[in-house]
């Protein structure tokens, strides 16, 4: 057997056709079960044990594919029909860990979500989204209205934060801090990451209303009062930060 003789063209470029029209079968597949038995639109959609009956196929297989082109038609994500499958079969809180994950480190899904390190990472994240929309919900808000993804964004950003702080040797990973000092010190890495995009932002175009500027200084008025505040939450003297700044951050 021959380990560096060259394949045909014509070979390479069959299997790569194949391997195409596999996934685009794949692909027209999920779509079929979908339309069959999730789609509101179609009146003669079926339950999924019943599709799965009258085809040959276990009906968990066909909910499984129906939810994987639901994921695939949400265009904010850019995944493979395999991840989407994978994802069908999460949560959703422990779906939208995943993807923050793998988007925040820049890794694959599929991959993620068979090592049980990543897995224990993402059952943070999804325990942190479940408490934030406990305490939206408490606080009056809609359900609807709670953005998930956004909260398991921040969370995986806070993490990646406070890897990167440990590496750096500012908190020795054998070493006991207290419990609020890796978020915290997470939270003022997106912040930072934050104001530095504001600043980039400002500075492609200097074109405001006297509206936009004003309410531009507002919040530069708030974010020095929150710069005061976390000079004296950094001193142990605690402040009611929601009172300083809270009405900037209500509706936006």
């Amino acid at each position: 057997m021959s380990t560096s003789q060259s394949l045909p063209r014509r070979v390479v470029e069959e299997d790569r056709n194949l391997r195409g029209a596999e996934a685009q079968a794949g692909k027209s597949l999920a779509e079929l079960r979908w339309h069959w038995t999730r789609n509101e639109d179609n009146p003669q959609r079926l339950s999924y044990a019943e599709y799965g009956r009258q085809t040959g196929v276990d009906g968990s297989t066909i909910r499984s594919d129906a939810r994987a082109w639901e994921i695939l038609m949400d265009r904010s994500i850019e995944i493979s029909l395999t991840d989407a499958r994978r994802l069908a079969h999460m949560s959703a809180d422990r779906g939208e860990a995943f993807q923050a994950l793998a988007k925040i480190e820049n890794r694959a899904l599929g991959s993620m979500s068979q090592d049980s390190g990543w897995r224990m990472a993402a059952d943070d994240i999804k325990a942190e989204i479940e408490l934030e929309r406990e305490t939206h919900l408490q606080a009056g808000e809609p359900a609807e209205t709670f953005d998930a993804a956004a909260v398991a964004l921040k969370a995986a950003e806070r993490r990646k934060a406070v890897e990167r702080v440990i590496r750096r040797g500012s908190i020795p990973d054998d070493e006991p801090t207290g419990l609020e000092f890796p978020a915290a010190i997470g939270d003022l890495y997106v912040a930072a990451k934050i104001i530095r995009d504001a600043v980039a932002d400002l500075n492609k175009d200097h074109r405001f209303t006297d509206e936009q500027l004003e309410k531009l200084r507002e919040f530069q008025s708030g974010l020095r009062q929150a710069m005061d505040a976390l000079d004296m939450a950094i001193e142990g003297v605690s402040t009611d930060v929601d009172a300083l700044i809270g009405s900037l951050t209500e509706g936006n």
